[in-house]
């Protein structure tokens, strides 16, 4: 997640780490049938995944399992809609 220009991490024990890495390092570092990048501030990890829907304009909403962390809707970007609806029928 990126916030106020400072990148940080999120582990299963919701543990916030901050990380010296651009979202766009991250993503080239992560395992792809793990990891999605839903928009230019988030990358979401598929176990922590509840459910989705769709939204006006080709967007999807993504609702974790355990948001306590997290004060806004996790939203993937129009442009990326397409490929996350792929990541997660091939998963």
């Amino acid at each position: 997640m990126h916030h106020c220009g400072i990148n940080f991490a999120i582990d299963k024990g919701n543990n916030k780490y901050v990380v010296d890495k651009t979202l766009s390092e991250f993503d080239q570092m992560l395992d792809e049938s793990i990891f999605f990048r839903v928009n230019r501030q988030a990358i979401v990890n598929i176990n922590f995944i509840k459910e989705f829907k769709s939204m006006d304009y080709g967007k999807i909403l993504i609702e974790l399992k355990d948001s306590t962390w997290i004060r806004t809707d996790i939203v993937v970007s129009q442009g990326n809609a397409r490929r996350f609806r792929t990541w997660i029928d091939n998963l």
